[in-house]
């Protein structure tokens, strides 16, 4: 009697085979259920109603192909397999590491319970769970790779965001900087006139048409103010130009009465010479005066302390300032404003037209950079032509106004 015949029938263990199933399933468990662990630790955001309906379209697409694989033959089935990759594919590219954390769940618990209710074949679990394994990492490194993207280009947006907003702070700066500089001048003038005004009253005996005429100088000073802060607020908030046809001799005519009473009191002569025929210029006048103004007076302030200056003889020297212009080709008209002053500082030619460059003691250093700015926006260029012992000479050029459709 053979009593040992029931336990030689008994199959051996495969210990290799076991510790392999073993080793893929806490691999594939720890991929799948611990990802999704440490997101919920975050408390991430509640999605919207989209992205639901999306995830709920791509969990189902999963359920499918599952359910495809188990009630396919076997010579099929494998064929079908591949077919996982796709909503695996889509959740981790559009929703990144969450969707590919919660496709790999559905995926997962779907080939579970799968094989608990339709397969009970060791072998064919471990060869699905392998599968399942490659899968799960590809669709993780995809959805990393995805969510990685997406806060870099984030981050860029908000730099982007903080350069603009520093951009735009700095461009306020500019404005009240310029704004500050330029009326600061027919402010000056107002309240010369003003006080010439208040003056006249005072004396008990005012002449009613000079008490007239310096009130209406002070309003003219004042509504040019307002002109200067309208003109420079549009061109530096918005960049715009109010460009109109403008003769040149009448701007130059106004920008020298602006500065008249300046160029009386230091006693400085005057030269125009404009081109006769100069066809009008397409410019904004408000700033092609401001930058004659601010030119003008920078040369009578040259006078005036070349005047001051130790050792100087008032009233002597040749001192005299001129304006001249002509026409250039390609439809542009030059300027220049020339003074017989000592010529500029060595310090300052290097930087002159750099903002804030100013040997000035009240000086802020702006005039010539946002001369240079304005000139620019018209499609002109400003430069130094002439600095020596004999005085200086700034010139810049202009476009002239279409005529017939020619330039």
């Amino acid at each position: 009697m053979d009593a040992g015949g029931g336990n030689a029938a008994a199959e051996p263990l495969d210990l290799p085979a076991l510790l392999t199933r073993a080793w893929i399933g806490d691999m594939i468990g720890a991929m799948v259920v611990a990802p999704p662990l440490l997101a919920l630790r975050a408390r991430p955001p509640r999605p919207d109603r989209a992205v639901l309906v999306e995830g709920a379209l791509q969990a189902g697409l999963a359920v499918l192909v599952l359910g495809l694989l188990f009630h396919l033959p076997v010579a099929v089935e494998w064929q079908v397999i591949d077919l996982l990759v796709l909503p695996a594919i889509w959740a981790a590219a559009r929703f990144g590491v969450g969707g590919a954390m919660m496709i790999n769940v559905v995926l997962q618990a779907g080939l579970v319970i799968g094989f608990v209710t339709v397969m009970h074949d060791a072998d064919g679990l471990t060869a699905y769970q392998l599968r399942m394994l490659i899968l799960t990492l590809s669709t993780l490194f995809l959805g990393v790779a995805v969510t990685g993207r997406r806060r870099a280009e984030d981050g860029l947006r908000r730099r982007q965001d903080q350069l603009e907003s520093c951009a735009r702070l700095s461009l306020a700066g500019e404005m009240a900087a310029a704004l500050a500089h330029e009326i600061n001048q027919p402010l000056s003038a107002a309240l010369t006139y003003a006080r010439t005004a208040g003056r006249l009253l005072d004396s008990g005996a005012a002449d009613p048409a000079r008490l007239r005429a310096a009130l209406a100088g002070a309003a003219s000073q004042t509504e040019r103010a307002g002109a200067i802060v309208r003109s420079l607020r549009e061109f530096i908030g918005r960049g715009e130009l109010d460009r109109r046809r403008h003769d040149l001799p009448v701007l130059v005519r106004e920008a020298l009465a602006l500065v008249d009473a300046e160029r009386q009191r230091a006693g400085i002569r005057v030269e125009v010479a404009l081109a006769r025929g100069l066809p009008p210029l397409l410019v904004d006048a408000v700033q092609v005066q401001q930058v004659l103004v601010n030119l003008l007076r920078n040369a009578i302030e040259a006078l005036d302390d070349e005047a001051a200056a130790p050792g100087a003889t008032p009233g002597g020297g040749r001192r005299l300032l001129t304006v001249t212009a002509w026409r250039e080709p390609g439809g542009l008209v030059a300027v220049e404003v020339a003074d017989s002053g000592p010529g500029l500082d060595p310090e300052l030619a290097g930087r002159l037209f750099q903002p804030f460059a100013t040997t000035k003691a009240a000086g802020m250093g702006l005039g010539l950079a946002i001369c240079r700015t304005i000139i620019e926006a018209h499609g002109g260029r400003l430069w130094l032509a002439g600095d020596s012992p004999r005085g200086c000479a700034f010139r810049f050029t202009l476009p002239l106004a279409e005529q017939g459709g020619g330039g």
